[in-house]
């Protein structure tokens, strides 16, 4: 609701907005938010639940973007790299603004400690998929993980960036 107010005060869409504001300055071609079910390509993929069970994509017209929005690897993996060189656009959105117990928060980023290393990420699941992007600003490093089945991965994120088990 509040991405689509904000599209609203800039006298525009929300997919316009996260076209013109963020894929574009990006070169992020293959990302897209299907608002209804008829903006899904014929052969997006779907997904499945942890309990195998196949899901509809969600599409979220009433609620975007919380959630919904479709990409490959290759273009999260282009959004990662703006983010620890700072050329994405809001990338200060990293930046912590509150602390809450072991993690500290940005704007839809959490920053916190995994093996010594301090993690910014952010993660998503939706109708039977889940995504985690995971930096480690303090070396440059980061790590895209996509599913087609809605199972957190989270340690596995943090592992790999860690560079192998504790």
């Amino acid at each position: 609701f509040l991405g689509q107010l904000l599209a609203k005060a800039a006298g525009s869409t929300w997919e316009e907005l996260l076209q013109d504001r963020i894929l574009n300055p990006l070169g992020l071609k293959n990302t897209y938010a299907p608002l209804t079910a008829e903006n899904l390509p014929g052969a997006a993929p779907s997904g499945r639940s942890s309990g195998g069970m196949r899901e509809g994509a969600w599409t979220m017209k009433g609620t975007a973007p919380a959630g919904g929005i479709r990409s490959t690897a290759d273009d999260l993996v282009r959004y990662a790299q703006a983010q620890l060189d700072g050329t994405a656009p809001g990338a200060d959105a990293v930046e912590p603004q509150w602390n809450h117990e072991d993690r500290r928060y940005g704007l839809a980023w959490i920053t916190e400690e995994h093996q010594g290393r301090e993690i910014t990420w952010h993660n998503g699941q939706t109708g039977g998929c889940w995504s985690m992007v995971a930096l480690d600003r303090e070396s440059g490093s980061a790590v895209v993980m996509l599913s087609n089945v809605s199972a957190g991965q989270e340690d596995a994120v943090f592992e790999l960036l860690a560079g192998g088990p504790e």
